[in-house]
């Protein structure tokens, strides 16, 4: 989080890196990208070392323990001039850069704008009576959209608190919801991290009466995890969204469920949706088409790849997902593919 409001603030664009890729796929984005400065995690040392052979425009490689302690990164910070005035920049200019792989070929480079983020944040709002007072966990990872994006900067946009755990960690997340200290009351979490502390041996211990906002996303959450977590009084809202879309799409809110479980709810604000058959007409509302975005959230294209705009964007600005879905007569969408 430091280094993206560091990037922002200067009008620098920060390139968020997944730590499991392997040297030759992290070569690959950083040489696409064209990334001039990585910090690099000690955990992530020899990664690092391995990867620095093959990258052509990297100027500066920092270390860093992650948690403040003394490295190349802290010592340079303590040598900077500070910059306590904002660069210029607009809606329109680009933030973030996050690779998003698909399933065949080079992973894209997805150009997530300042507009994007700021709508993003502001449809976030109105999924569950947003406050500053409250805390949430983001446990999940901040190279992903998810991670950072449904929780992380909507949290810290309204002038909440974030409790960020360096990764996953299931026995940690459960005493961090338990510790009335963090008094946590958001969650964002993928199905398998619910999945997991369903089956904690120490589930029945944990207080779950904090939370307020649980929200569920990166694949659909089966019906019996929902009611699982339901029947302990934790209310899963399912979201669907994308890198494309800045995380925005589509949620559930807490008064569609239960009665509206296995949907992924209707567009955020700023987000339309619509389900398209091959030729690209809109299909009659129940039927089972490629789900398209447009609207505030949505990229305005992938980094330097016009190839890849111009077969995900159609010829109105719509951008097509790749995921089959349907939407039901009241604007619910299901994705089923």
């Amino acid at each position: 989080m430091e280094l993206i409001f560091g990037c922002w603030r200067v009008g620098a664009i920060c390139l968020a890196l997944n730590f499991r890729l392997t040297p030759p796929e992290l070569s690959y984005i950083l040489n696409d990208s064209e990334a001039s400065l990585i910090l690099v995690d000690d955990p992530f040392k020899q990664v690092a070392e391995a990867t620095k052979p093959h990258c052509k425009t990297v100027k500066h490689w920092l270390g860093t323990t992650g948690v403040g302690g003394d490295s190349d990164y802290e010592q340079a910070l303590a040598k900077a001039t500070p910059v306590y005035d904002f660069h210029p920049q607009g809606y329109e200019d680009q933030c973030l850069l996050m690779y998003s792989s698909g399933t065949t070929g080079n992973p894209k480079g997805v150009i997530i704008t300042h507009g994007m983020v700021e709508f993003t944040n502001a449809g976030a709002m109105r999924v569950g009576d947003a406050r500053p007072d409250r805390v949430s966990l983001n446990n999940m990872p901040l190279f992903h959209i998810g991670g950072l994006q449904v929780t992380g900067l909507p949290s810290l946009w309204i002038g909440g608190c974030c409790v960020i755990m360096r990764l996953f960690d299931v026995d940690g997340t459960m005493k961090a919801i338990d510790n009335p200290d963090l008094n946590i009351a958001v969650l964002f979490m993928v199905p398998a991290a619910y999945n997991a502390m369903r089956m904690h041996p120490d589930i029945d211990k944990i207080d779950f009466s904090r939370i307020e906002i649980a929200l569920g996303g990166g694949e659909t959450v089966p019906e019996p995890l929902t009611h699982f977590w339901l029947d302990k009084g934790l209310v899963i809202q399912e979201g669907y969204g994308m890198t494309e879309t800045c995380a925005a799409g589509t949620t559930l809110r807490k008064e569609d469920i239960p009665h509206m479980i296995g949907s992924a709810g209707r567009p955020l604000s700023h987000s339309r949706v619509k389900i398209v058959d091959e030729d690209g007409a809109e299909v009659p509302r129940g039927e089972a088409g490629e789900i398209l975005f447009k609207g505030a959230s949505v990229t305005p294209g992938y980094w330097r790849n016009p190839e890849a705009n111009a077969q995900s964007f159609t010829a109105d600005g719509w951008f097509r997902s790749g995921d089959i879905g349907r939407m039901n007569a009241a604007g619910y969408v299901y994705v089923e593919d």
